[in-house]
Parts: structure tokens; C-alpha cells; sequence
């Protein structure tokens, strides 16, 4: 949308707030104008939001120290962990913080041993003696949910490339873009969720990744994304022989 559709008072208002007001006093003052309309016009402006320093937690922190001391590039790190270089970025800043899977191959791909303290309670052993067992059984119901999948490494899929398949493999029918869009990036704040184009992106690299193998995966127009029952069929036998694989 052009300037000319803003009101004078409108851009005022943008350029008196944008630098370090809240998205309350944004929302007051532009009520009419969504949070990626006031995006565009602040970036045609020229206006910059103000940078706040992040608070690193302490354990994050030091494995970015390692990394750096180690001489580790983050896209080695990225790669040996399987996720994508913007999510450890974001972990290292403070930016998000990283679940209990994601904390457990960030350590690994440093090279480094994870010890658990040994507690003095007989329960408290029988928890860490479990650690292993629970992490399958996460991933167990995360594959059910078509959340995380095992795929093979030669595909070379992030975590989030691997989340948008899981749900276009174990979900029959279209699956939105709003639904993948919600269902990869619904957890961060409004003000920090890319633009929903990402979608089409992380897309494009998924069957960029699956066309070796003559899986693909079809678009429904305005709508969203799915596989016909040929090519389901066809990718749930590849992750089987993949899952088979890595158990021998």
C-alpha cells in the first residue's frame, strides 16, 4: 500500500512510535493498520526500531564460547545438529530458547559429553537412568503427530523443513499455508514471525530435497499443499527404510 493511503496524523504517529514504542501504543495509535502494513511503511520511511540488549542465559552463553574458542563455524554446528543456521543464531543471542532435544544435539555437535548430576534420591536416578527412553518416547509422539519425522541425511532437511513434511506426510488431504505457517513459527512472538512467504521457501527446498527420489509434493492453488496417495505411499516406505536403517 502507498503513502498516499496514509493519513498525515497516521504517518506521525508511525514515525513518533516506531523507534522504541510497544505494539500496545501501536495498536492505540493505528488501530486500522496491521502489524506488517506499519512494517513496510516504517522500512519506506526509513525508520529503525531500537535494539534491546537480549539477556543470554548463562549455559547458552557458554556453548557459544566453546564454539568460538573451538574455532567452530555456526553452520558446522547447524549441520551436525540438524537444524537451521537462523535457529542457533537465535539460541546464541537469546533470542529463543531451545527445547530439551534441541539443547541435547547443540551440545553433541560441539563435541562435548553431557553429564547429569547424580542425585541422592533413588527417584531422582530412576529419572536420569530414564533420559533416554524419554527422549525416544517424544519423538515416538511427535511422529504421530507428524511433527518431527526421520528422514534420510542425504535429503538434507532442517528441523523446520522436517516439521512442514511430517505434516503434509501424515495429514490426508490439503494442508493450508496458514496451518504450516502457525504450526512451524505460531510459537514466537507476532512482532518476531517471518513473512508468510517463508512457506513457499521452505517448500521449494523440501522438493528440491524429495525430487532424487521422485516424490513430490502438489499444490492446491489459494489453498495449500499435499500428496497424492501414490506419492504418501512412496515417502512413508523412504522414512521406514530410513528409521530401519539408523535403529541397525
Amino acid at each position: 500500500m502507498g503513502s498516499r493511503w496514509w493519513k498525515p496524523g497516521e504517518i506521525e504517529a508511525l514515525k513518533r512510535l516506531w523507534p522504541d514504542g510497544s505494539r500496545q501504543e501501536l495498536d492505540e495509535a493505528l488501530p486500522n493498520r496491521k502489524q506488517h502494513m506499519r512494517a513496510m511503511m516504517a522500512v519506506r520511511l526509513g525508520l529503525k526500531r531500537k535494539r534491546h540488549h537480549r539477556r543470554v542465559h548463562l549455559l547458552f552463553g557458554k556453548l557459544r564460547e566453546i564454539r568460538e574458542q573451538k574455532k567452530i563455524k555456526r553452520e558446522t554446528v547447524a549441520r551436525r545438529a540438524g537444524f537451521g543456521l537462523n535457529t542457533l543464531c537465535d539460541w546464541e543471542t537469546g533470542k529463543h530458547m531451545p527445547g530439551c532435544l534441541g539443547l541435547f544435539s547443540w551440545i553433541e555437535a560441539l563435541g562435548l559429553e553431557l553429564k547429569i548430576e547424580q542425585r541422592r534420591t533413588e527417584n531422582d536416578k530412576r529419572l536420569h537412568m530414564n533420559r533416554a527412553a524419554l527422549i525416544d518416547r517424544i519423538e515416538e509422539l511427535e511422529e504421530l503427530l507428524g511433527v518431527f519425522i526421520r528422514v534420510p541425511d542425504a535429503i538434507g532437511l532442517t528441523q523446520h523443513e522436517r516439521m512442514v513434511l511430517g505434516m503434509i506426510v501424515k495429514r490426508k488431504g490439503v494442508v493450508s499455508r496458514e496451518a504450516i505457517f502457525i504450526g512451524v513459527y505460531g510459537a514466537r512472538p507476532e512482532i518476531d514471525q517471518p513473512d508468510m512467504k517463508i512457506v513457499d521457501v521452505v517448500l521449494c527446498k523440501i522438493r528440491k530435497g524429495l525430487e532424487p527420489y521422485g516424490i513430490k509434493i502438489e499444490t492446491a492453488w489459494g489453498i495449500g499443499y499435499y500428496m497424492t496417495e501414490e506419492m504418501r505411499a512412496k515417502t512413508e516406505r523412504l522414512l521406514a527404510e530410513s528409521s530401519m536403517q539408523k535403529a541397525a
